[in-house]
């Protein structure tokens, strides 16, 4: 329970005044609050509140702008990530016009050479389902630190300058 200390004492045959009213009030101090003592909808600004810096505090629902993670708070789950597309077959040329991330199914068997929609300085992954396909050269409009020969569930970052995707990282499970 929270501890209230009076800005002010009176003595008991003492004149109590405006100013010293105050100073009862002002000069009051309010310590050791506990969660109990908080009201479920005191919506308190989050300027008020400390960084919160241990692990497992916060609910992956509560981050919703993936940019503003920090690069050290380790890796989001491929499944949590945003604006997720995917190839239907090998005949389609995938997209990422509106997307972070593309999905290559078990269907998609050819090696890539392009992909459509990108816009200048966008990043964007590419997530493979099976290993081995699709395979990803570094050449072309590829600028990769090699080949990427995925296993399932790999992912392979890229950011597309105007003229070539560069790779960024990639992972492997």
């Amino acid at each position: 329970m929270a501890t209230l200390t009076k800005g002010q004492t009176f003595g008991a045959s003492e004149q109590v005044t405006n100013t010293k009213l105050h100073a009862l009030v002002d000069s009051a101090t309010c310590t050791a609050i506990a969660n109990a003592d908080i009201d479920s909808a005191a919506a308190i600004a989050d300027t008020k509140l400390a960084t919160i810096s241990t692990a497992n505090k916060i609910s992956g629902k509560a981050l919703s702008v993936l940019a503003t993670i920090p690069s050290a708070a380790g890796v989001i789950p491929i499944s949590n990530m945003v604006k997720l597309g995917s190839t239907a077959t090998n005949a389609t040329r995938p997209s990422v016009s509106t997307l972070t991330a593309l999905t290559l199914h078990y269907a998609t068997y050819v090696t890539l050479t392009t992909i459509a929609g990108c816009i200048t300085g966008q990043e964007f992954n590419i997530i493979s389902n099976q290993a081995s396909f699709p395979r990803i050269e570094d050449a072309g409009k590829f600028i990769l630190n090699g080949a990427w020969v995925p296993k399932a569930n790999s992912l392979l970052k890229l950011i597309w300058n105007g003229t070539n995707y560069i790779e960024v990282s990639r992972t492997h499970p």
